[in-house]
């Protein structure tokens, strides 16, 4: 497929994300001349008056971009790292998981979609955005991570607070910088708590407001510039910007169900663990935990049993006992929060579980 470039030459006093944001809005604007004039490779060259001109994509042109693009990266600091999760081990709804990859497949199919079919006429490039939403420890992280390692890329991650700064303006550069660094390492854009970065644009009254729908604004062109897939995550939708759900394909990640409570209980306990009397249809039927509850029970269980001197095996019961400590370490944390707070029924089931375990023992005994 055939692309626009920009050259940026002889503009050495200039910030590194301060030329990643211009190659950025010059791309967009490029793409938007692109798509009305359906004129294609073409080249922006930009320089000051004082320094001569090269006017063709040279060697010399594409390893100053290539430079330029180096130095965001080192300056910035956003390097990709491998995944470290796979498709067949995340645990999610059938329909979310079709979706979510027939949203990245774009990518696998290219030459076919965009070349052969014709698409790039009403889309220069394949791009996908995902939001993945849901109540916390469902596993969003796990999902992006799942779909690096299903593109076979590795996956570039950033929070909303390592994209703001403390000085005005400098927000946009930062997200600017984050894109480039994903476009030259070919990896999956990930931004985790994203929901401060895609909240509504504000009424401008002063400079904080102003910086923060200018990093919204940024990451808007980001989105319609960036070729590859971007994920974000958030476990609140409230007060999302509308121009953002417009471009992204928000997937909602729910509290697992008794079947896939069931394989993420049985994915923890490696064979390794010493277990005796664990009851996986037992632990699955607890209802209102997510993936992180039962990993933290778990390592809690397993904790307690290799610091207990007489290394007992791991029961259900220490896992069951595990599990409540965990939620009410949630609550103790959260106690006003709904998402954090045992439900009574929860509390019931554990408590009813535990104690008819207990029954049984005294009875084996």
């Amino acid at each position: 497929m055939s692309e626009s470039s920009v050259v940026i030459d002889g503009l050495a006093t200039c910030a590194a994300s301060e030329l990643a944001m211009l190659r950025t809005r010059l791309n967009f604007a490029i793409g938007q001349f692109a798509e009305m004039t359906r004129e294609s490779d073409l080249v922006v060259h930009v320089s000051k008056r004082t320094t001569p001109a090269t006017p063709s994509p040279t060697d010399s042109g594409s390893r100053t971009a290539r430079s330029d693009i180096s130095e965001v990266s080192a300056e910035m600091q956003f390097r990709a790292v491998p995944s470290r999760c796979s498709m067949d081990r995340v645990c999610l709804p059938p329909k979310v998981r079709e979706l979510m990859i027939s949203t990245v497949a774009a990518l696998e199919y290219e030459q076919l979609i965009f070349e052969e079919w014709g698409l790039k006429e009403i889309q220069a490039a394949p791009r996908s955005a995902l939001l993945l939403h849901g109540p916390p420890g469902t596993g969003k992280t796990a999902a992006a991570h799942a779909i690096a390692d299903w593109l076979k890329r590795p996956i570039l991650i950033a929070t909303t607070g390592e994209l703001e700064s403390k000085y005005l303006g400098d927000g946009p550069k930062r997200v600017a910088a984050f894109f480039e660094a994903a476009r030259q390492q070919n990896a999956v854009a990930f931004i985790d708590e994203a929901d401060t970065l895609l909240g509504r644009r504000m009424s401008v009254s002063q400079g904080s407001e102003r910086a923060a729908n200018s990093m919204t604004s940024q990451l808007l062109i980001e989105i319609e510039q960036f070729r590859g897939v971007i994920v974000f995550a958030t476990n609140m939708m409230r007060n999302i910007d509308e121009a953002f759900l417009t471009r992204v394909l928000s997937l909602e990640i729910p509290l697992p169900d008794a079947h896939q409570r069931r394989l993420i209980w049985q994915r923890h306990l490696p064979a390794r663990l010493p277990t005796r009397d664990v009851c996986l249809d037992r632990l699955s039927s607890i209802e209102g935990i997510c993936g992180r509850d039962i990993r933290n029970a778990v390592l809690l269980a397993a904790t307690r049993a290799a610091a207990d001197k007489s290394r007992q095996p791991v029961t259900g019961d220490d896992l069951m006992q595990a599990l409540m400590s965990v939620r009410l370490g949630q609550e103790a944390v959260s106690p006003r929060s709904s998402e954090a707070a045992i439900p009574e029924s929860v509390r019931r089931q554990i408590r009813e579980s535990v104690s008819e375990q207990s029954r049984v023992d005294g009875q084996v005994a």
